[in-house]
């Protein structure tokens, strides 16, 4: 079984100028904003493992458009696999040629680099990558080692916006007629039975069609004197060629295709079509292919309520087979081990290219912004905020002094809830309350106190009291700081921040050498949040503690 290890894609599509470089694992998540090039990872994948993109092949114009501003730049798309020799030995063998005939040798533990290279002119050039690096190879040898793989590899690209059943035609259908017929004990006696079948069916009706035939050859000579004859024949001779594809219908109310139902229902058949493939592929039953998903925005289509479902089954079926998803739904970034997430974007200048911009789950979250589907399952106690770093300070500096008995409610038992901004906070608050029972669980607001809260909070008010006749009470259902949360921070700790991070935090102080101004900057907030938890003793955590104990209150 081979497992793909890492991805190196080099202006390819919106990836220009600097590579974009991608490790993976068994579940990969990319997450980010619309047109920030997720899909043209999948691409890029697609490409170096089948020859083409959507049944074409590289085009520069659409693969490189801006080939002309980067002088001497070329696609280049460099994989790392590693295989089973015992197993792949398609491709154990022809390496140990390629070794032979070139004394170049492997990458250690059985990894193999390839890079795929496009000319100007759009020829594909690959390039074998050994332990002394770059070399020069005879192509042949280096051909061998891509076909090898290629064949060993059964790559599936599921973009979104396709007609489901288009998709199951070209992408599944012959896995599916392969593996349903193939893939128990007995399946070869059973092949010559079905066979031998077919073989029946054909003698009783190829008679009717013989007849047929020579009518229709009757009245056409009549015309054209030089036609001899024609046949009607079957467009199936085996099992094979009888079901070029699987039709799948679904029955409800009423039995119908499956072009007949929803399309959350037809996204989500296609997904089990995959589980069943999952379960039951060649790989199981010791066939030398390796099965890799590439899945755009599963939750397309899919309610709320039954995307968090379908995450789990895609998590299950990556078990079985690496996966790769596209996804604008939290449901689909699990906090699991095992599951890696990369946050792409797109460069504000030139050439506005495709990076990665972090991996970690609070910052793909934080991208996803407000997102009920992230907030559908509540802990006992519940507090929205307004980003992360919120968050982490919050939480960490609440289980210090949980840990020294200094607050009574054990913060594992408190979920936090991003809203990105405090608009966002606040419509994440106001949905929350909404499907959340208030017998059962408690939901809290915590929003700063600058301009932006004041006008956030002030609108989330107004539209309560319009909607519920209800007020919203201040130290009850939200909390508003007097500026920020990290406000709340000692000074001390401030002091020690602006002498150890002084290019990631902004500190002013008036006259008196008091502190006037605090705040970390944007991209480094959540670092800064981490560090003001670490730097805090408990003696430094009474504003902090002030501010938890007035929500235990607002709880009991």
């Amino acid at each position: 079984m081979i497992t793909i290890k890492d991805i190196t894609i080099e202006n390819y599509r919106s990836i220009i100028g600097t590579p974009l470089q991608l490790t993976l694992g068994k579940y990969n998540v990319i997450v980010g904003p619309n047109n920030a090039g997720k899909s043209n990872i999948l691409r890029a994948f697609q490409l170096f493992f089948n020859g083409h993109v959507d049944s074409l092949p590289y085009d520069a114009s659409v693969d490189f458009p801006k080939a002309t501003n980067l002088h001497n730049a070329q696609t280049r798309i460099t994989v790392t696999m590693q295989f089973d020799p015992s197993k792949d030995n398609k491709i154990d063998r022809a390496i140990k040629v390629l070794e032979t005939e070139s004394s170049q040798k492997r990458l250690s533990n059985n990894l193999l680099r390839l890079r795929l290279e496009y000319t100007r002119q759009g020829k594909p050039q690959w390039r074998f990558i050994s332990k002394a690096g770059l070399r020069s190879i005879r192509a042949g040898l280096i051909e061998d080692v891509v076909e090898a793989v290629r064949s060993s590899i059964k790559f599936k690209y599921l973009p979104v916006g396709r007609d489901i059943q288009e998709t199951i035609s070209r992408e599944l259908s012959d896995e599916l007629i392969r593996t349903v017929f193939s893939g128990w004990s007995g399946a070869v006696k059973t092949r010559q039975q079905i066979n031998e079948a077919i073989g029946t069916l054909l003698t009783r009706l190829e008679p009717r069609l013989t007849s047929s035939g020579e009518e229709i050859t009757n009245a056409i000579s009549g015309v054209f004197n030089e036609i001899k004859k024609l046949e009607l024949r079957l467009p199936f001779h085996d099992l094979e060629s009888m079901l070029p594809s699987l039709i799948p219908s679904l029955q409800d109310r009423y039995m119908t295709g499956l072009k007949g139902k929803g399309a959350g229902i037809q996204t989500s058949t296609l997904l089990f079509l995959l589980k069943y493939l999952a379960e039951h592929h060649p790989q199981r039953h010791n066939l030398r292919v390796t099965y890799v998903w590439a899945i755009e925005e599963p939750e397309s289509y899919l309610h709320p309520s039954r995307q968090r479902a379908m995450s789990l089954v895609l998590q299950k079926f990556s078990e079985e087979v690496q996966t790769m998803i596209t996804t604008h739904s939290a449901h689909f970034i699990p906090r699991s081990k095992g599951v890696l997430v990369a946050i792409v974007d797109k460069n504000t200048d030139e050439p506005h290219s495709t990076f990665i911009v972090g991996n970690e789950y609070d910052l793909a979250r934080q991208l996803l912004g407000v997102s009920l589907l992230d907030s559908m399952y509540l802990y006992p106690f519940n507090l929205v905020v307004e980003g992360p770093s919120d968050e982490i300070l919050l939480k960490g500096v609440w289980a210090k002094l949980f840990s020294k008995g200094k607050v009574s409610i054990d913060p594992s038992d408190v979920r936090f809830f991003p809203g990105g901004n405090a608009s966002g906070a606040c419509t994440l608050y106001e949905s929350l309350i909404t499907f959340g029972n208030a017998s059962e669980v408690k939901v809290a607001l915590i929003i700063d106190g600058d301009e932006a809260g004041e006008k956030a909070l002030r609108g989330l008010q107004e539209r309560t009291k319009y909607q519920t006749q209800n007020s919203l009470k201040s130290n009850k259902d939200f909390f508003q700081h007097k500026k920020t949360m990290e406000w709340l921070t000692a000074a001390s700790v401030i002091d020690k921040l602006e002498e150890e991070r002084p290019s990631q935090v902004i500190v002013s102080r008036n006259t008196s050498d008091e502190i006037t101004n605090f705040i970390g900057q944007d991209k480094y907030k959540i670092k800064v949040a981490k560090r003001i938890v670490e730097l805090s003793n408990i003696a430094d955590l009474k504003d902090f503690k002030k501010l938890i104990i007035l929500i235990e209150n607002s709880f009991k």
